[in-house]
């Protein structure tokens, strides 16, 4: 669950293919970041209602993914396939 503070919310990891971050919940968004602290406003805005980031080879990341709420505990749901 989110907060207004920045957390981790997906890992480091070098064998990581596809990640999948979407905003379940219909009334906040939420602002997600590539290695650092997520700050709203700045990175990649995931809409509140179903906005979404995809990493996969078009946009390769095996770093941490950091996110932040603009108010409240919305929802993330986080689907990550890495290689063997």
């Amino acid at each position: 669950m989110l907060s207004t503070t920045s957390a981790t919310i997906l890992g480091s990891n070098p064998k990581r293919v596809v990640a999948f971050l979407q905003n379940c919940d219909g009334t906040i968004d939420v602002t997600a970041q590539f290695g650092e602290d997520a700050v709203m406003g700045e990175g990649y805005l995931l809409k509140a209602g179903g906005g979404f980031l995809l990493i996969n080879d078009r946009q390769p990341w095996t770093g941490d993914v950091r996110a932040i709420a603009a108010s409240g505990t919305p929802v993330l749901s986080v689907t990550e396939t890495s290689i063997p």
